[in-house]
């Protein structure tokens, strides 16, 4: 009795009340498979609104670079790592030939030409 009802439920008329408009006319083919037309190519030339100049002051290698092109950067963020280990390395040297020197040279004596 359930199994009616629910039937009895689901069976409508669909059928359009009133005038039916005009016909219009169609044309039917079959599915295929086929190339798109020929691309579209123009020349042009795309330049950023901004553009910046990044420069050194010192001679290191780069290690990374944690942006790419187009990328939105801030103020303060880094665009390029260097390696800093032959730096650091010129640093200790010079750090170690100054000592040298200091012990070598006796209190109070003054090198010729100071």
């Amino acid at each position: 009795m359930l199994l009616a009802a629910a039937v009895a439920g689901c069976t409508h008329d669909e059928s359009p009340k009133g005038p039916a408009g005009p016909a219009v006319p169609v044309s039917v083919a079959a599915a295929a498979e086929q190339d798109l037309a020929a691309p579209f190519e123009a020349g042009g030339v795309i330049r950023a609104q901004r553009v910046a100049v990044i420069v050194s002051r010192i001679m290191a290698d780069v290690r990374a670079v944690p942006v790419r092109a187009g990328d939105r950067v801030r103020a303060g963020q880094a665009l390029v790592l260097l390696d800093g280990r032959e730096l650091k390395a010129h640093q200790t040297r010079a750090s170690a030939s100054q000592a040298a020197v200091t012990q070598s040279t006796p209190r109070g004596s003054r090198s010729p030409g100071c």
